[in-house]
């Protein structure tokens, strides 16, 4: 109400209804968060059963809640100078933050797609947010289009298993499958190609390859502030729906998709860490590591075991931590090319000289990039060496060294950008304006966590462990 009656394109009111509305977003999101932290212990279905909360579900919206928070806080200096100014563009993230809430709680095939597609639609609209970008429009076309078959891939999945078993519910399916015959090797076939339809919308949906050509053009050409969004949020809400369907519903037919998603790690890690070798933009070689790391998380599931569970939620959490990072310092750091232009940084040759300019922001970004390499004690090395633990304990001794080899490959490109930051000489004066005091208050928390992750890592297990013991239940 208050974005229809007050936001206008006079200039002398633009910062305060730009502030006003952010605010008043973040203060909806605080709201939400309560709600849910109120119900953390409580257990109930709703509509018929197509939605539920329970431990697990409070759980990961509790995570979406506070990442959104995070995502919205870092990027309002980023709007300010971008002079986004328009009630849309929160509208469709909270769209999208509902449609997630919904997504989580989801108990139902139809519910699931449903929310899936209304989050979709909120982000195809995002995607080409920016009209008078070339990029943004392309990314946004091409993600509508691909989005599109993956919302066939699905909606095919769904109707040949309710074809079969005459239901959608995840608790029946469960049920149901649990007594299936596989002597009947039509229908067993059948659904399993109904599994895999529905395994190829999630594998889009996660950027994992070969699902992943949308990703790099679709990073590169939004907004940096949609970016963060994109790379953080909706891959939480959708893993956790995926790994509710697929260690569930689908756990007695374990044997075929674990195949699948071995495959597709398999080429997330090799694809992700070989095609951003060779970029020079920060934003595309981000889209690249994103899908490197989809295949550490696509080996949490491949045990399909609880100290998989645990693996695969630790490895979300930190690598999340770690983007928050890196944005919070790419939404605030710009370069002054001339009198009249300022541009955010886009390549990775525009880190240079950081360190020599401030010290302190230039070690953040060595712990933040060692992380992501998996240097320890620092955060990234124990989701990595959990990832890795799980593998072995489950004897895919192959896929351990093979992640391992990706890994060490993979540190060269965060290493370049660390060889720009510290000792690239550049013949041209840069002028920085340095990151804001908002940001660098968040950087310097997600550091924090970084670091000292290695004397809570116990801590975090237990609440794992936990989390995995009752989802069994």
């Amino acid at each position: 109400m208050f974005s229809v009656f007050y936001c206008q394109k006079d200039v002398k009111l633009y910062l305060f209804n730009q502030e006003q509305i952010t605010f008043q977003v973040l203060f909806i999101l605080g709201v939400v968060f309560f709600l849910v932290f109120n119900q953390f212990h409580v257990i109930f279905t709703f509509l018929n059963g197509f939605y539920t909360v329970d431990f697990l579900t409070s759980f990961v919206k509790i995570f979406i809640l506070v990442f959104s928070f995070f995502c919205f806080f870092i990027g309002l200096g980023y709007l300010k100078s971008e002079k986004i100014n328009v009630f849309e563009y929160f509208v469709l993230l909270l769209f999208v933050v509902l449609s997630l809430l919904l997504l989580v709680s989801s108990n139902d095939l139809i519910s699931f797609y449903i929310t899936i597609e209304l989050q979709s639609l909120s982000l195809y609209i995002l995607a080409a947010y920016d009209r008078d970008s070339e990029f943004a429009v392309e990314a946004g076309l091409k993600y509508f289009i691909l989005g599109s078959l993956s919302s066939a891939f699905l909606l095919f999945g769904i109707s040949i298993i309710y074809g079969f078993c005459g239901t959608t519910n995840f608790e029946e399916l469960a049920r149901l499958l649990l007594l299936f015959d596989f002597q009947n090797i039509s229908v067993s076939y059948l659904l399993i190609l109904g599994i895999f339809f529905i395994a190829f919308s999630f594998l889009f949906k996660i950027t994992a390859a070969p699902f992943h050509v949308w990703a790099p053009d679709v990073y590169e050409g939004s907004l940096t502030s949609l970016t963060a969004y994109f790379s953080v949020v909706p891959k939480i809400g959708v893993l956790s729906v995926f790994f509710k369907l697929f260690f569930y519903s689908f756990f007695d037919f374990s044997l075929w998709w674990q195949n699948l998603f071995l495959i597709c790690s398999f080429l997330s890690l090799f694809l992700g860490a070989f095609y951003a070798y060779s970029q020079i933009k920060i934003k595309r070689l981000l889209a690249y590591s994103s899908i490197n790391n989809v295949g550490f998380i696509l080996f949490g599931l491949l045990s399909a075991s609880f100290l998989g569970i645990d693996s695969f939620f630790l490895y979300i959490i930190i690598y999340m931590f770690t983007l928050l990072a890196i944005f919070s310092f790419l939404l605030s750091y710009k370069i002054k090319v001339n009198r009249f232009v300022i541009i955010s940084l886009k390549y990775i040759s525009d880190f240079s000289n950081i360190s020599k300019l401030n010290l302190v922001l230039g070690f953040f970004l060595f712990i933040v990039f060692f992380s992501l390499i998996g240097i320890p004690p620092l955060a990234g090395f124990w989701g990595k060496f959990f990832i890795l633990f799980t593998l072995c304990k489950s004897f895919f001794y192959f896929l351990a060294v093979f992640a391992m080899f990706i890994s060490v490959f993979s540190s060269f490109y965060y290493l370049r950008i660390l060889k720009n930051i510290f000792f690239q000489r550049t013949d041209v004066l840069i002028y920085y304006f340095f990151i804001s005091r908002v940001n660098i208050i968040f950087l310097s928390y997600f550091i924090l966590f970084l670091i000292l992750f290695v004397f809570y890592f116990n801590f975090s297990l237990l609440v794992l462990n936990n989390l995995s013991l009752l989802f069994s239940l």
